[in-house]
C-alpha cells in the first residue's frame, strides 16, 4: 500500500520546496520585463503618455485587487490546479502580448496576466503548507522565504 500525505521520504518535499520559488519569481519578473522595456513598447504602439502607467502597472492593480479570490478558487479546485492553471495563462498571455498590435490589446493582455499571476502569488506557499509534513514545515517555509528574498536581492542590485 502506498503511503498517504504526512508521511513522505525525505526527498519527498524537497522537489516542491525547490520549484514553488520559481512559480512565485514569476510575479516579480513579468511586470519588470516590461517597464525595462517601456519606452519601446509606447513608442511602438503608439500609447498616450497618461496611459502608460496604466499599462505599466495593469498587471500588479490585478493581483492586489484578486488575490483574495484566488485564495477561495483554490480551496474549490484545488492549489496544484490553480498553480498550474495559472502558469499556463501567463504563459499563453505573455505570448500573445508579444503580437500585440496596438495599446488596448496590450492592456487587455495586462490585466489578464495579472489574473494568472495571482494564482502565483498566494498559492505557492499554501501549497508548501499541504505538502511538506508539520515537522519539516518550518524549515521547508523558511527555505521558501530565504529564496523569494535572495531573487528580490539579487534583482535590486
Amino acid at each position: 500500500m502506498v503511503p498517504t500525505t504526512g508521511t513522505r521520504g525525505v526527498s519527498g518535499p524537497l522537489p516542491i520546496i525547490l520549484a514553488l520559488p520559481l512559480a512565485f519569481t514569476v510575479t516579480a519578473v513579468n511586470p519588470l520585463v516590461l517597464n525595462l522595456n517601456m519606452p519601446q513598447v509606447s513608442r511602438a504602439l503608439h500609447v498616450p503618455s497618461q496611459a502608460v502607467g496604466l499599462l505599466g502597472g495593469a498587471a500588479t492593480l490585478t493581483m492586489a485587487a484578486s488575490v483574495l479570490a484566488a485564495g477561495r478558487l483554490g480551496d474549490a479546485v484545488g492549489l496544484k490546479r490553480l498553480l498550474k492553471l495559472g502558469l499556463v495563462v501567463v504563459t499563453v498571455v505573455d505570448l500573445l502580448s508579444g503580437l500585440s498590435r496596438g495599446y488596448g490589446f496590450l492592456l487587455a493582455m495586462r490585466f489578464l496576466a495579472g489574473l494568472g499571476m495571482t494564482a502565483l502569488l498566494g498559492v505557492p506557499l499554501a501549497l508548501l503548507k499541504v505538502s511538506v509534513p508539520p515537522k519539516k514545515r518550518p524549515v521547508a517555509i523558511g527555505g521558501l522565504t530565504a529564496m523569494r528574498r535572495s531573487r528580490s536581492t539579487a534583482r535590486s542590485t
